[in-house]
């Protein structure tokens, strides 16, 4: 079967507003994806994972620790490895991202340097 799901859910049952809309307060309790993305609360989590085509699970109650956000197919060669969750090495943070991306976040960051 599939692998067990990372992270936690997160129930945004909550934050639900009218229709597809939810209004977030301006609090700043950030929280890391699964997707590898900081998320500026738990409200803001839900309100921008509503619509991703997958299952987008909390990974940490902070910030998280390799941001996600930019995504280049075209990788640089500087090596600052990175140890994913599925015992892979990777060369840096760019191959790193792209392997969560396509993993749809069942890969996440398991230790900084080699595995």
């Amino acid at each position: 079967g599939p692998p067990p799901a990372i992270g936690r859910e997160v129930d945004c049952s909550n934050y639900k507003g009218k229709g597809s809309q939810i209004a977030c307060p301006r609090l700043h309790q950030p929280i890391c994806g699964t997707d590898h993305k900081t998320y500026s609360n738990e409200c803001m989590f839900c309100a921008l994972t509503l619509n991703k085509k997958f299952e987008v699970r909390k990974l940490q109650d902070t910030a998280c620790d390799i941001e996600c956000t930019e995504y280049s197919d075209m990788c640089t060669m500087d090596y600052r490895p990175l140890c994913g969750s599925d015992g892979k090495n990777y060369s840096n943070k760019c191959s790193f991202c792209n392997a969560v991306k396509k993993s749809r976040g069942t890969i996440f960051l398991a230790k900084h340097g080699e595995c």
